[in-house]
């Protein structure tokens, strides 16, 4: 049997949800639920029964807060740099965790995401940070589909807010560069050579700087300090060669 119920959030804002019974399993589904999905679930829920499998509903019990407590512990603070960490841990405290914390992780599916990304819009949240605390949730969920405790990723499935750029980027021409460089001293000049003609991401540059045994015949190698990934190949051309080479003379 399927009932329709309605609550209210902490903001007072009512909403829908679908209370579904079936013997003896009794369950409310989460937020944002649709009447078509209450009744695929009351179907799998009737199957189950019949096959003996209604210990797979158990699945997926823990809240997302406590599986990130076991992601950060398991997975987080061996494979991130602590930067990240930081990042990653007021991102989940201001903007997931008093939203979807309380959910298990069964009832993760992707109307709840919906719903996340019109709350943290409501609430003013910008376009770019909701994508990335969405980029989060995705990575962290992942391993949840990894270690078994979930069967999909919802956050995959979900349409993520688009940016719209409110500046257009412009390349500096070789010309430009020089004439930039020209007005430095040689350490400056070798370090806008290397950027204007290597394109390093900025951690590259400034939390793992080139050593000598990174600059080879033909190539760069710049380090990736915050994911700890192996070194990133870059293809050297003639003009930073000769400038890193002015650069080694001095």
């Amino acid at each position: 049997m399927i009932e329709r119920r309605q609550r209210r959030d902490r903001g007072g804002r009512s909403y829908l949800v679908y209370r579904v019974r079936v013997g003896d399993v009794d369950r409310t589904l989460p937020r944002g639920t649709t009447r078509k999905q209450a009744e695929q679930w009351e179907t799998k829920v009737k199957q189950l029964a019949q096959t003996g499998q209604l210990e797979q509903l158990d699945a997926g019990g823990d809240t997302l807060a406590e599986f990130v407590a076991d992601w950060w512990t398991n997975y987080a603070t061996t494979h991130l740099a602590h930067s990240t960490l930081e990042t990653y841990k007021i991102m989940w405290e201001r903007h997931l965790a008093g939203r979807i914390g309380d959910h298990r992780l069964r009832e993760l599916r992707p109307p709840v995401i919906a719903t996340l990304i019109a709350d943290l819009e409501r609430d003013g949240v910008g376009r770019p940070t909701i994508r990335k605390s969405l980029g989060l949730l995705q990575g962290i969920l992942a391993r949840g589909v990894e270690w078994g405790r979930m069967t999909d990723n919802p956050v995959k499935n979900v349409r993520k807010p688009t940016i719209v750029r409110d500046h257009v980027v412009r390349v500096l021409t070789p010309r430009e560069v020089e004439a930039l460089r020209a007005e430095m001293d040689l350490r400056d000049q070798t370090i806008i050579s290397c950027l204007a003609y290597s394109g390093p991401r900025p951690g590259e540059l400034v939390r793992a700087p080139l050593s000598w045994e990174d600059v080879l015949e033909r190539t760069l190698l710049y380090h990736q300090p915050k994911t700890q990934r192996p070194p990133r190949t870059v293809r050297m051309i003639a003009a930073l060669a000769g400038d890193l080479a002015a650069w080694r003379l001095a």
